[in-house]
């Protein structure tokens, strides 16, 4: 078990996937979730950023599967319900499922993703260099509402008691608080 606060083994292994060296092509190496898996459902795991989990991958890992996305992958992603959610570079916010990598859904923003999205109930939520938060239909990927946040984000969202949790940047350098549910 890691309890270290770092990133588990099976998060490392996904995180390397997503990294730099392979922005034009997102791989999902060793993921078998099972009905009993632990979610990943925002920026390292949980609300209090812990990065752990009590899973652990064991060598060999096997690819499950890969796709070619649009744009550089920059931030990790999210994993809930057997479904893996990322952004890129190219403005999309990418649903895929865990187990076969099938496209369930995209999404286009007006910019750059760069922030790991966050996943709570039955909505995703995440930050575009265009000024927004978007709040998608975790199953649909329809737009739910969006919130203008004044400048751009790369800020990951925390999502806890029914509110999202979100840093902006230049010029404002805010930290802002939403509504969940609108």
């Amino acid at each position: 078990m890691n309890r270290s606060g770092g990133w588990p083994l099976a998060a490392k292994r996904v995180r390397r996937a997503f990294a730099p060296v392979l922005l034009s092509l997102c791989t999902l190496y060793g993921l078998r979730l099972t009905a009993a898996a632990a979610d990943w459902a925002m920026f390292r795991g949980n609300a209090q950023r812990t990065g752990w989990t009590r899973e652990q991958a064991h060598p060999p890992l096997t690819k499950a599967w890969e796709f070619q996305v649009a744009g550089d992958i920059i931030s990790s992603p999210a994993v809930f319900d057997d479904t893996v959610y990322f952004g890129s570079r190219a403005g999309v916010l990418y649903a895929r499922n865990a187990r076969t990598g099938a496209a369930l859904w995209q999404y286009q923003t007006g910019g750059m993703i760069g922030a790991s999205p966050a996943v709570s109930g039955d909505k995703v939520y995440v930050p575009s260099m265009d000024g927004y938060l978007y709040a998608l239909d975790r199953l649909a990927g329809s737009l739910a509402w969006r919130s203008a946040l004044g400048s751009s984000s790369i800020s990951s969202p925390l999502v806890t008691g029914g509110k999202v949790f979100l840093g902006v940047g230049m010029p404002g350098k805010e930290f802002k608080v939403f509504d969940a549910a609108d």
